[in-house]
């Protein structure tokens, strides 16, 4: 099951971006790109303990700054930008890094992993159905753009008219290059703290830092993990 669902979740998302208009190379750099991010959140949070984790990583800044809108289609775009909104801007909702620690804790306390994975798929399932029930019903009864700000008016205008920016420039702009020079830098410096890290006890840099010390969440907790 574990090896099944692995393997459909990444194609389901893929097909989902196909069917939206998506290039199929970029539904899949898209969908890779998404599984790498739930991956280094996850063990960010399980490593380093941090309850809360920004993200400002994600396929529309990424393909926009790297590619033309003659090569990247407005269906593509446009795509991406929901992407970001729904699933990649602000995680806290992400499942892996509740599902691992809630493993290791029953782990830890010999409780039997297959019991605790269906209590776990148990509370998903009805978390899903009363709070999808409950966004809708709220959102008819008193309107959808009374509630949340960020959700009914924040992101659809900030995400959507980014992909519309890049699709509708009367110029369009040259593959931004550099953007290329910093991401192949990003990695090196991550992979070398890493490595540091790894045989130098004495090291005092982590790379966790360098990677979020950008998003929202650093902004709101860095006082926090300091006085830890």
């Amino acid at each position: 099951a574990t090896l099944l669902g692995t393997a459909l979740g990444p194609v389901i998302m893929m097909g989902w971006f196909i069917a939206g208009g998506v290039q199929p190379l970029f539904a899949l750099a898209g969908t890779l790109f998404f599984l790498v991010t739930l991956l280094v959140l996850t063990r960010f949070i399980c490593e380093a303990g941090l309850m809360y984790m920004g993200n400002e990583s994600n396929p529309l800044d990424l393909f926009t700054k790297l590619f033309t809108p003659s090569s990247l289609s407005p269906a593509t775009a446009a795509q991406f930008a929901v992407q970001r909104g729904v699933f990649m801007h602000d995680p806290r909702e992400f499942l892996m890094p509740y599902i691992s620690n809630g493993l290791k804790l029953g782990s830890s306390a010999r409780l039997r992993t297959g019991r605790l994975v269906l209590a776990l798929v148990a509370a998903m399932a009805v978390g899903f159905a009363f709070s999808g029930l409950g966004v809708l019903g709220t959102s008819y009864k008193y309107g959808m753009s009374n509630m949340d700000y960020h959700t009914s008016q924040g992101a659809p205008s900030y995400f959507l008219p980014v992909a519309a920016t890049f699709t509708k420039a009367e110029t369009a702009p040259e593959p931004a290059r550099y953007f290329g020079v910093h991401i192949v830098a990003g990695g090196l410096g991550s992979a070398a703290l890493l490595f540091l890290r790894s045989r130098f006890v004495w090291w005092p840099l982590h790379p966790y830092g360098w990677l979020i010390c950008t998003t929202y969440a650093a902004w709101m907790i860095w006082f926090s993990v300091f006085l830890g």
